[in-house]
């Protein structure tokens, strides 16, 4: 660092930082102990960085700068020698040439390569300046051998592309675009510059990379201005780049011809009316590639006037405000909406009808990305949600926050009917569905009601709350028969009166699921026959790898899961986790009918159809046969993993929650409480059984540790929970609460169960230490009674370890890919918000180094909203009491705070702060001695300290220590002075 700078050396700094800067202040960036920025707050005339030989920091970043940003005074950045940030491990490289913005001049010759020649992405280069030189002979470079190629950013003032006298020709461009995505970023400056950007030569390359043109003002493509590109590359010209409403596309004389399978050309400019789009003739695009005109929206106004022309295109030029609006006008949309990953925020619609949001009705045609809809407050009658009321189109790469309310039908967080596609949707609204006019029937957090296309990647974390007579609700959808993958549902989902219920899918008519969880508590009333339950409430679709674990607690429900309430489809490789606690009817509230509960299981509640395999159940399974009123009315069929089995087969499967079923009258067992068909293989349950009379007019019947009444076939199952029953109780034991078919050998704990017997002749009871045995699972022994149950110990068991010495699966149950969304929402371009000045508070001396009270200015924050920095950590240079003493930050700002998702922060700069740290005041006592007369006043004192830190050692000594006088006597006063 200095006024000038020059590297005629080499320097190596693999996977760190490099930084070279010229100018007469400059502040450093830190972050975890790694230099991480540098800016120069302040020039003289000519600072300068150079290169003239090698820069390496593979895997890092190599940052050259000098000048301040908006001085007036000339600065230069040069390279001719070799700058290399390459990528090294999947870390990819950076390079950073910049000069001041309004007078200084970055000048590229050599070579600049953060390349990925052994793998991964390539990297990024920035060369900026109010002036950018490009020589003939630069060799830039951002290409990668096996991943994607990376980007390179140009960002002068005015730019001209011209075969002479212009800032680059068009060969050159053309060349570099063989190993470069390139940006060329035209700003207006401080000093000279109107911000455009010309194209006066031709261009042509015939790979797939992008060429992006962005000015603040005109992008033109005049006399000799022709783009080629045969390989499916993609042009984008943005005018207007600071939004302000001047600026547009220029076809002066110039062409563009694009061809192949995905290339695109992308126009984003501002027309005289949006009622009047720019035709653009000059522009060809043949063999799949495609070309979309975008017209740019920077006010709220022009937000509500795209319903002049509802089939167009358009794109947001910056973050938008639409709290001017008081009431928005839902769009009917049948074009190409781009937010371009900005956000509009503070969107207010209350429509007294249907088909509410940003959008009324997206047609099959529209396709709505890249886009922030933040703090929405959405309100209408039905078809209701905050980005669109009836959606057929495309929507991806979304973000929604806000509130949603409906007070009749088809109500979701981002659209109230789907027939399209959602892909990289993310919602964080609140669903209100009030049904104060009428049924709130399909209501979920992301779609009320979905039927056909597809959902994927799509994530929920707002709680959805109906207080109406409903059936259909759902964390993430009310009702579908769409395909679902890679997608989450993690808020609450509270319905008053129930319905079909469940934390992801309140009743899935169809498709599939798979990938896919919820982790929400599910809350519901009674509404007569309910089906709830933690992931779907009545579910016909195939599900796979799938899982939830939010609690679930139901007044009166009929049939309930941990998963699925009432399950008509086959499930594999899919758990739940959910506590699971279900009460009688009447429920306060409710419909007033008495009615007893029926059919709850840790896994699914009722299985009508389909078969089990791979899945397993956690959670505790409690049936309390009581009503609010008090009045026990019994309970039907509790499993820890099924309730009632009406047909499937369940295979390698497992459950581990503890069953009560309190006033059972039928049917309670650690693994499935009443089966009526099918064939049980390689199954356990090693929950305890807990069944009692409670206040119910007769005692249980039918418990098992296995199952409670087995109609069903058992082939190497076992159970080893323990079975209590209130007297009175009939037909149970320690395996199965009724005589069964057992083919193959099934076993249970007569240890644990505390049951020595069992109705199924053909099942052996076991102690503790035989059921640990493995010898007795695959060979005849006295222990089995000298069958040979022949379990296979090589491919699907082996003996359990640490807590749980039984038989084990050797493949885990459950999902065998991650759920949930494999590719994010990219993040939307929110409001930037500038942090400086760092300060910290004085401390008192601790014995630490750690400093307190860490905060910073954020500036840029909009009036009403609240937003924050997250708590800062730091430590002085040391724990030593002193003035002014020097701060590091060890931590990385973030924001905080009910707004916070509203804004990112600007790149910032630590600035060097300081505090004090003062004594710590400690409490010295001093206890004289006893003498015998010796004719003087002196005496010798003990001194001892109270307040010292531990580990601290501190010695003290006094000047004087005196009585009254010298006289004998007893008690008498010593005086000390000069403690230090």
């Amino acid at each position: 660092m200095g006024n000038a700078v020059s590297n005629q050396g080499t320097i190596e700094a693999t996977a760190g930082t490099v930084a070279l800067a010229g100018g007469s202040e400059i502040a450093v960036g830190f972050a975890d102990n790694q230099l991480v920025g540098i800016q120069v707050n302040k020039s003289i005339l000519n600072n300068f960085a150079e290169n003239q030989q090698l820069i390496q920091a593979d895997g890092g970043q190599v940052i050259m700068t000098a000048g301040a940003h908006d001085s007036i005074l000339g600065s230069a950045v040069n390279n001719s020698g070799i700058i290399e940030a390459r990528t090294l491990e999947s870390h990819n490289g950076k390079i950073t040439l910049l000069a001041g913005m309004a007078a200084g001049t970055t000048s590229v010759a050599g070579t600049l390569d953060a390349s990925a020649p052994d793998g991964g992405d390539g990297g990024h280069i920035d060369t900026s300046g109010a002036h950018v030189k490009i020589a003939p002979d630069a060799n830039i470079s951002t290409k990668a051998s096996n991943g994607s190629t990376g980007s390179w950013t140009i960002d002068p003032q005015n730019y001209t592309i011209a075969a002479s006298g212009g800032d680059i020709t068009g060969s050159q461009v053309s060349s570099l675009l063989g190993s470069n995505n390139i940006t060329i970023s035209s700003t207006q400056g401080a000093v000279a510059g109107s911000g455009d950007l010309n194209v006066n030569d031709a261009i042509s390359w015939s790979n797939a990379n992008s060429l992006t043109l962005t000015a603040v003002r005109n992008v033109s493509f005049n006399s000799g201005g022709t783009v080629t590109n045969t390989g499916g590359g993609t042009l984008s010209a943005r005018a207007d780049a600071n939004a302000s409403g001047t600026g547009t596309v220029v076809m002066n004389g110039g062409s563009i011809n694009v061809s192949g399978a995905g290339g695109a050309v992308n126009f984003y400019y501002n027309p005289a009316v949006f009622g009047t789009p720019s035709t653009f003739s000059n522009v060809t695009v043949s063999g799949g590639s495609k070309f979309t005109p975008y017209m740019l929206i920077n006010t709220a106004s022009k937000l509500q006037s795209m319903s002049t022309n509802a089939s167009a295109n358009y794109a947001l030029a910056t973050n938008i405000d639409a709290s001017s609006i008081s009431n928005f006008t839902p769009v009917a949309f049948s074009g190409n909406f781009d937010g371009l990953n900005y956000a509009i925020n503070n969107l207010t619609v209350n429509a007294s009808g249907n088909n509410a949001g940003l959008f009324s009705t997206t047609s099959g045609t529209a396709t709505v990305q890249n886009l922030s809809l933040a703090n929405a407050s959405v309100t209408g009658h039905a078809t209701v949600g905050a980005l669109v009321g009836n959606n057929a189109g495309t929507i991806k790469n979304v973000t929604v926050s806000g509130t949603v309310s409906g007070t009749n039908t088809e109500i979701g967080g981002v659209a109230g009917y789907n027939t399209g596609s959602l892909d990289r949707v993310t919602s964080s609204a609140t669903v209100n569905g009030t049904g104060i006019s009428g049924a709130s029937d399909y209501v979920g957090g992301l779609v009320g009601y979905s039927t056909g296309g597809s959902i994927s990647n799509a994530s929920v974390s707002g709680a959805v709350n109906v207080a109406a007579h409903n059936y259909y609700i759902g964390g993430l959808i009310g009702y579908s028969d769409s395909t679902i993958s890679n997608s989450a549902a993690t808020g609450n989902v509270n319905a008053v009166f129930g319905g079909y219920t469940g934390g992801f899918i309140g009743y899935a008519a169809g498709g599939t699921v798979s990938a896919s969880y919820a982790t929400g508590s599910v809350t519901a009333g009674d509404y007569g026959y309910d089906d709830n339950a933690g992931f779907i409430g009545v579910n016909y679709a195939p599900i796979t790898n799938s899982y939830s674990t939010g609690t679930v607690t139901l007044a009166q429900s009929w049939y309930s899961g941990g998963l699925v309430g009432q399950n008509h489809a086959n499930i594999g490789n899919s758990y739940s986790s959910s506590n699971i606690t279900v009460s009688s009817g009447p429920a306060a509230g409710g419909d007033g009918s008495a009615t007893y509960t029926n059919s709850v299981g840790g896994l699914v509640g009722y299985n009508v159809a389909g078969n089990l395999s791979n899945v397993y159940a956690t959670g505790n399974v409690i049936s309390t046969g009581q009503g609010a009123n008090g009045t026990y009315y019994g309970s039907y069929y509790i499993g820890g993993l099924v309730g009632y089995v009406g047909s499937g087969n369940i295979t390698h499967s497992y459950a581990t929650g503890n069953v009560t079923a309190t006033a059972l009258i039928q049917g309670a067992g650690g693994l499935v409480g009443e089966a009526v068909a099918g064939t049980y293989t390689n199954d356990y349950a090693s929950g305890n059984v807990t069944a009692t009379q409670a206040g119910y007019s007769s005692p249980p019947t039918y418990v098992g540790g296995l199952i409670g009444y087995p109609g069903a076939t058992l082939v190497n199952t076992y159970s080893v929970g323990n079975v209590s029953v209130s007297a009175g109780t009939t037909n149970y034991g320690g395996l199965t609460g009724a005589a069964t078919t057992i083919t193959g050998s099934s076993f249970w704990d007569t240890t644990t169960s505390g049951r020595a017997t069992d109705p199924s002749t053909h099942a052996v009871g076991m102690n503790t230490a035989n059921m640990q045995t493995q010898a007795n699972f695959t060979s005849a022994t006295t222990a089995n009674g000298n069958t040979n149950p022949a379990w296979d110990f090589s491919t699907v068991w082996k003996m359990g370890t640490g807590a749980y010495l039984y038989p084990v699966f050797q493949t885990a149950n459950g999902p065998t890919s991650t759920p949930g969304p494999t590719t994010p929402v990219v993040a939307a371009v929110y409001y930037p918000l500038t942090l400086s000045n760092f300060s910290a508070s004085n401390k008192v001396y601790d014995g630490t180094a750690a400093a307190s009270g860490i905060t910073a200015n954020l500036a840029g924050i909009l009036p009403g909203q609240t937003v924050g920095l997250s708590s800062l950590s730091g430590n002085f240079v040391d724990k030593n009491v002193g003035n002014g003493k020097t701060i590091t930050l060890n931590s990385t700002p973030t924001l905080a705070g009910a707004n916070a998702g509203n804004y990112l922060l600007a790149p910032y700069v630590v600035n060097a702060f300081s505090a004090n740290i003062t004594p710590l005041a400690i409490t010295v006592s001093a206890a004289g001695q006893n003498k015998t007369y010796d004719g003087t006043v002196h005496d010798t004192v003990t001194l001892s300290s109270s307040g010292v830190l531990a580990g601290d050692t501190v010695n003290f000594a006094d000047t004087s220590a005196t009585f009254a006088n010298k006289n004998v006597g007893n008690a008498k006063t010593v005086s000390v002075s000069g403690i230090s």
